[in-house]
């Protein structure tokens, strides 16, 4: 490959607000986030440490899958760039503990073979199985200096694709709009609350 490929604006928004993980954590930190700052002044002149704390944990526990989804869509952005495609054979099926828009998460895991013949795994967790597993291969990428970091591309929202001339697209294309409805929505509140409270002051 000689530099790097290029990734549509809309593509680039999809993996970083797109997607269960992403979702859950944008709307529920946003909204912590936000209550907390309506509240928080009252609850620290009244000294109501605790109540402030329980906001706080909760805001931190939102953070969570907000990092799960933004690092695999970091992950993506990078791979899309500068990835190997290879294609993986599915190996296990795994359930986990794990639950979201209450449908059980599971573990993938993927056999897939470097052009040397060195075998690598990739690993996918998702409660969307079935665009995981309704092919005999799936397409992934790997990092060439590190074949043990790869993602899958069906696990990415957008289910991106590289033709062959190397141009990334996405299989929904545009800004996704509803994914940004949570963070932007939450952002212009805020904006809108600043603008509110420097007026009165």
């Amino acid at each position: 490959m000689s530099g790097p490929r290029s990734i549509p604006a809309g593509l680039a928004l999809r993996l970083l607000f797109q997607g269960a993980w992403n979702q859950f954590g944008w709307f529920g930190l946003g909204f912590n986030l936000t209550l907390l700052r309506g509240t928080y002044p009252q609850m620290l002149a009244g000294g109501d440490i605790p109540s402030l704390l329980f906001f706080l944990v909760f805001a931190l526990l939102f953070s969570i899958p907000l990092w799960i989804g933004l690092r695999k869509g970091l992950l993506g952005l990078r791979l899309l760039r500068r990835g190997v495609p290879a294609v993986g054979k599915l190996v296990a099926d795994e359930k986990t503990n794990v639950f979201m828009d209450d449908r059980p998460v599971r573990r993938l895991r993927f056999l897939f073979t470097l052009p040397d013949g060195r075998p690598f795994g990739a690993t996918a967790w998702t409660e969307m199985t079935k665009r995981l597993t309704d092919q005999g291969e799936e397409p992934l990428l790997y990092d060439p200096e590190d074949p043990d970091v790869s993602v899958l591309l069906d696990d990415l929202p957008g289910r991106p694709r590289i033709d062959d001339a190397g141009i990334v697209r996405a299989a929904t294309a545009g800004i996704p709009w509803r994914a940004l409805l949570a963070p932007g929505g939450f952002a212009l509140l805020n904006i809108a609350w600043s603008i509110i409270e420097r007026v009165k002051g």
